[in-house]
């Protein structure tokens, strides 16, 4: 059963951890995700709902019961995910993660429902120039990201890494300054120092 939040109050990370009979509670949110399934086939679908367990994907092709597929999502990266029903909605596939990577899921599903509730889309409030060479972001943990600076205005940073991207609104430190990834890219993530 999805669930749709009819309440004025953003999305918390107690609503989606709330559980229902499957351990979760699965939100309604539209992803474009590709799929790799376990004959290494990819094929471009959408997300119906998700949750901290898993996620349901529109009937794009036909999935076994138990087969183990790659889902591929630039908001979300690589989760591997396995087939447990299909039904004329959709394909239901459970997340095989450690529950540290549920929890960073978990975060991100609430900035990605908040912002879309909310339209806190970010938009660009000054000019961005294009930036070259390395830089390191520091997590708060202290573990370091290697990037290059794709660009950067006075407000934000945008940059590439062949890393582990921070979880959306993670504090990361570039220099001196701290601030919150605010996006994805396709090879990297953008931080706004105004949300520091």
């Amino acid at each position: 059963m999805s669930l749709a939040y009819q309440t004025p109050n953003p999305i918390s990370r107690q609503n989606l951890r709330r559980t229902d009979r499957r351990g979760w509670r699965r939100v309604p949110l539209a992803l474009p995700v590709r799929l790799m399934d376990s004959d290494g086939v990819e094929i471009d679908t959408t997300t119906v709902d998700v949750c901290g367990g898993g996620l349901k994907i529109e009937r794009a092709k036909p999935l076994r019961l138990n087969e183990r597929v790659i889902v591929y999502s630039a908001e979300l990266g690589r989760l591997e995910t396995e087939v447990v029903r299909a039904d004329p909605d959709g394909i239901a596939l459970r997340l095989i993660a450690s529950a540290h990577k549920r929890e960073k899921l978990v975060d991100q599903l609430t900035w990605l429902i908040n912002r879309d509730r909310y339209d806190l889309h970010e938009e660009r409030r000054a000019e961005r120039l294009p930036g070259t060479g390395s830089i390191a972001a520091e997590l708060e943990d202290g573990s370091v990201i290697p990037c290059l600076v794709i660009d950067m205005s006075l407000v934000g940073i945008a940059l590439a890494t062949d890393g582990v991207k921070p979880p959306l609104g993670a504090r990361v430190k570039i220099g001196a300054y701290w601030g919150r990834c605010a996006r994805y890219l396709p090879n990297g993530f953008a931080l706004d120092f105004t949300r520091s």
